[in-house]
């Protein structure tokens, strides 16, 4: 049996090596999700959107738009509630008026 080490990051720069148009975006989850050497490899291809999944989330969608394959790196979690909180505070805002 063969042990693999990182076995996403190695997948994932072998795509993106191919496909230009890949960009990866972390949301200061470098480390976690196996992407730092890539981004010591690639920079052109590498953007660190800090702590703010929900912006990350906006912004990759306007990546798409404009012809990039956006990759998004965070913990699960983050990736599917962060975005809502801002639903959350509108809803809640919007009670209280």
């Amino acid at each position: 049996m063969e042990m693999v080490n990182r076995p996403y990051e190695a997948a994932f720069e072998a795509y993106a090596v191919q496909h230009p148009e890949v960009l990866c975006l972390s949301a200061d989850l470098t480390s976690s999700c196996e992407i730092d050497g890539f981004r010591d490899r690639h920079p052109d291809q590498f953007l660190s959107l800090g702590m703010a999944e929900q912006n990350m989330l906006s912004f990759a969608g306007g990546l798409g738009l404009a012809g990039f394959r956006p990759f998004l790196h965070s913990f699960g979690v983050f990736l599917y509630r962060r975005s809502k909180l801002s639903f959350h505070f509108l809803i809640r805002h919007r009670s209280f008026a």
